[in-house]
């Protein structure tokens, strides 16, 4: 990738509807935490300018940041918006494409991510929304556009009235910057009466109302831009993951009888021309070797090896 990108990961909010104890972020995804996915597809872009923004329980997320990455404490949550500003005095010689992330989006693409990057710097936007369509677009922001069909503002959900709430076009949150736009329209970021906080994608407004370009990538599966803030997305979420993990490792000569219910932690091993029988369950750092039947009905647990 470009040298000249730095990546913003927010990972400071807390795990409020997820009744939980455990931050948010560290919830596991067929056996990974939510923010290793994260961490991992920047390590896949080769960007080597990280900065991770914590918070609630700082301590024990930290654990989970390989070193070389910046850690930024947002000690108030108060805001997305905040949070960045937080991260900004770390990028302070820094001048290129500003990258904000979600430690809360674990399906988010390498693919994707490079076409958002490449549409930005190639066409010298300003910001660039990674955006989706959906029928029923519910808990997204919305995105306007004036009447030339430029993108003029994201409006989040709670504020739309009842006509921004019929927009199809919706805002996944994953947003490229150029630095300095960025900077200056924190500046103007306003607290929400309604939750205050300071939301990010109040600069796409500002940014517009100085002239600035705005453009936006169509996501093409909107399950990469699901966000985690309920179990039941963490059920989703897994589901997505299970599948991808199983279509891999078939595509690697692993035989699997029924995806549906063959369940395989992040990270298993499993060597070529093993068949894997319904109703298994293959824990994270399992090592199988090749021409191995397993299952049906079989528990591998955590760090079994099976040559």
């Amino acid at each position: 990738m470009n040298k000249n990108i730095a990546v913003i990961i927010l990972a400071a909010g807390k795990s409020t509807r997820m009744k939980s104890d455990i931050p948010k972020v560290l919830h596991p995804i067929c056996a990974k935490p939510m923010l290793g996915y994260v961490l991992d597809l920047v390590r896949d872009l080769r960007i080597k300018k990280v900065i991770t923004v914590l918070g609630h329980k700082q301590v024990e997320v930290r654990k989970q940041l390989s070193p070389g990455i910046k850690v930024v404490i947002q000690k108030r949550l108060l805001g997305t918006a905040d949070a960045v500003k937080q991260a900004l005095p770390a990028l302070k010689n820094f001048k290129g494409t500003v990258l904000v992330l979600y430690a809360d989006n674990p399906l988010l693409k390498k693919e994707t991510v490079i076409k958002l990057l490449m549409h930005h710097i190639e066409n010298k936007q300003d910001a660039t929304l990674l955006t989706a369509k959906l029928h029923k677009p519910k808990d997204y922001g919305r995105v306007l556009r004036d009447k030339y069909s430029s993108i003029c503002q994201v409006v989040e959900e709670k504020d739309c009235d009842d006509f921004q709430k019929d927009i199809k076009e919706i805002n996944t949150g994953i947003i490229c910057f150029n630095k300095n736009s960025l900077a200056s329209s924190l500046k103007y970021v306003r607290v929400n009466n309604r939750k205050k906080e300071y939301y990010l994608t109040d600069t796409i407004g500002i940014i517009y109302k100085k002239g600035g370009l705005i453009d936006n990538v169509k996501i093409t599966d909107i399950n990469e831009a699901l966000g985690i803030n309920s179990r039941q997305d963490l059920a989703s979420a897994n589901k997505i993951m299970q599948k991808r993990i199983n279509e891999d490792l078939m595509k690697k000569g692993i035989t699997i009888i029924d995806p549906d219910s063959t369940f395989i932690s992040f990270g298993a091993k499993i060597g070529k021309d093993t068949t894997i029988y319904p109703f298994t369950v293959i824990e994270r750092n399992v090592k199988i070797g090749r021409r191995c039947f397993i299952g049906p009905f079989a528990h591998l647990r955590e760090a079994t090896v099976l040559k």
